[in-house]
Formats: C-alpha cells, sequence, structure tokens
C-alpha cells in the first residue's frame, strides 16, 4: 500500500467496480450482495452515474458514485461509497468524497443525498465530518443530507 494513489472520474468499467464491489462486500452494512445483483448495479452505475475513483495501479481502491439525473437539479444521489478494506482507514473514501462534492456543486445542485445503515458506524462519521446530516433518523437507513446552497 505504499504504492501512490492516482484519482480520477468515469474510468472503470462495470467489470472493474463490479469485481470492487465483490471485494468490499462484507465491509457494507448490511453486506451489498444481499441487497443488489452486483453485476446489474455496476453496469447501472456506469450507464446514470458518475464515478469518483481512486486507483493504485490497475486497481480501483475507492469508489464514489452519484447519480446527478434530476431534470430539476435539487438533489443529487450518492449511491454508493466503497473502499478496498486493505486500504480503509486511509483517506480514500474522503478524498473521493470530496472529488463528488465538488463535481455536484458544479453542476449546480441543492443538495446531495445519500442512505446509510445507522448501525455502520465509520461511515456515519465519514459523513458528517463531510458535512452531512442526518435528516431522517432510523436505523436502516439513515438518511443524510450536504446542503450545497450554504457557504461551503
Amino acid at each position: 500500500m505504499s504504492q501512490r494513489l492516482r484519482f480520477a472520474s468515469n474510468e472503470a468499467g462495470a467489470a472493474q467496480i463490479a469485481a470492487h464491489f465483490r471485494e468490499c462486500d462484507t465491509v457494507f452494512v448490511p453486506p451489498l450482495s444481499g441487497r443488489v445483483d452486483i453485476d446489474d448495479y455496476a453496469h447501472k452505475i456506469v450507464t446514470h452515474g458518475q464515478r469518483f475513483e481512486a486507483w493504485s495501479g490497475e486497481v480501483l481502491v475507492g469508489l464514489v458514485a452519484v447519480y446527478c439525473n434530476a431534470s430539476d437539479k435539487r438533489t443529487a444521489f450518492i449511491t454508493s461509497v466503497s473502499t478496498l478494506p486493505s486500504w480503509q482507514g486511509q483517506g480514500v473514501a474522503a478524498h473521493v468524497l470530496r472529488d463528488c462534492i465538488a463535481h455536484v456543486r458544479t453542476q449546480d445542485f441543492a443538495r446531495i443525498e445519500l442512505e446509510v445503515d445507522g448501525d455502520n458506524l465509520a461511515a456515519l462519521s465519514l459523513y458528517e465530518k463531510s458535512g452531512f446530516m442526518r435528516s431522517h433518523a432510523s436505523r436502516h437507513p439513515t438518511t443524510m443530507t450536504l446542503d450545497l446552497r450554504k457557504d461551503g
């Protein structure tokens, strides 16, 4: 993990994203494979989402996927944030999340929403440090919102 990371957007294909999700599966709370068909989900993200990526060589180590499809430009939706287990705790997710937020700001959206399981304390902490506020507090899932109209 001493290899330098490269940050990019929209480079990963569906197969690379699916492989990344499979390696991260047990880190998702609850596991991703129990909620979606990983191959279909990866294809949907490539087809309809914007991706912010961290790469170590040819390995996708971090990913944030967001949908900026609302025609009224009110709300963008982050559908996935993931980091390979061996890269967690090194700021990878925070970096790609910042890249995502910066992009959504340039698209003139009013806010970004995401859902996270209330038991996923590490993710909750990351999102709160990034400025997200809990807008619907239940444990399964918790909706969080980042207001982009505030100075920031």
